[in-house]
């Protein structure tokens, strides 16, 4: 069974019922996601000013490695 989807048993009822594990640990359940690191939100807000600047709904894998040149992430370990 998944981890997020559980059968939780309700104290104040006694009965089974379905219900989303992560709401019961302080995880938004607007993302389903912890809080950001700052490295994440650093990154998150590359893309969102990457998207307004070209007007952009999505971007594309092409695109979001760009980003991720443009604030200075590079692949290690691999001959060129």
């Amino acid at each position: 069974m998944s981890t997020l989807m559980t059968a939780v048993l309700s104290p104040t009822q006694g009965t089974r019922r379905k219900g989303n594990v992560a709401k019961t640990r302080g995880v938004d359940p607007a993302t389903s996601e912890r809080p950001y690191a700052e490295e994440e939100a650093a990154f998150l807000k590359a893309v969102d000013d990457y998207r307004n600047t070209n007007n952009r709904p999505f971007v594309t894998p092409s695109e979001c490695l760009a980003i991720a040149k443009n604030l200075g992430y590079m692949r290690w370990g691999v001959s060129a």
